[in-house]
Parts: structure tokens; sequence; C-alpha cells
């Protein structure tokens, strides 16, 4: 300990290199895992909630890809579900129970567009 006259200080210690680096890729993850969390909340809300268009107009005007889109979204669900495990934590702490699933019934047509149930 020093002394600087009136407060005695402490050096301060300094992280290994390990220990940065350790921590640097730690964050990496957190932030990755927020990332895709916020990205599937947002696709959610902007297929489901849309202000103006419907679903369904959004899935047709897809042109066929609503069927890709959902299942891309189902899959970033999974894997975010699986870092959260990882971390020993559950998906609801990172997406809200409400976005995980379509809230309406979704039928896949033999012409690769989808149907969207009533409310």
């Amino acid at each position: 300990m020093t002394s600087d006259g009136i407060f005695a200080t402490q050096p301060v210690p300094t992280p290994s290199q390990a220990a940065m680096a350790a921590d640097e890729l730690l964050r990496k993850v957190r932030s990755e895992i927020e990332r895709r969390a916020g990205e599937h909340v947002d696709g959610w809300r902007a297929f489901w909630e849309h202000p103006i268009a419907s679903p369904q107009d959004i899935a047709d005007a897809m042109n066929g890809d609503a069927v890709r889109w959902l299942a891309l979204a189902r899959l970033n669900l999974q894997h975010v579900a699986a870092y959260a495990q990882l971390l020993g934590k559950s998906l609801d702490e990172f997406v809200p129970t409400k976005y995980q699933q379509s809230p309406r019934e979704v039928t896949t047509l033999t012409n690769g567009y989808i149907q969207i149930g009533e409310t």
C-alpha cells in the first residue's frame, strides 16, 4: 500500500492476457444470444403485429418463401434456447413467451405458400 500524503492507495490489479481474452470471448457469446433473441422478437412483431399489413398479406408478398422464413425463425429460436441452456438460463429469459410461437394457425399449402388462420 502506498500513500500520497492524504489517502492510502492500493495498486489496481491488472488482469492477465488470458483473463482479458476469456472476458472478451464470453462477452461475445452474451452479445450474440441477445442479438439473436432481439432479431427474433423484431421479426415476429414485423410479421404478426405489423401496423398496416396483415400476416397473410406479408406471407403472400414473400412469394412462397414464407415457409422458409418461418422455418428459419423457428431454427433461430431453437438456437437461442440452446445458448440459454448452456448458460444455465431459460429461453424465457431472452425471448418472452408471447414471441415463442405463432399466435395463429399456419397451414402450408401444396404450392409452397401458407394460409394463416383467423384470430
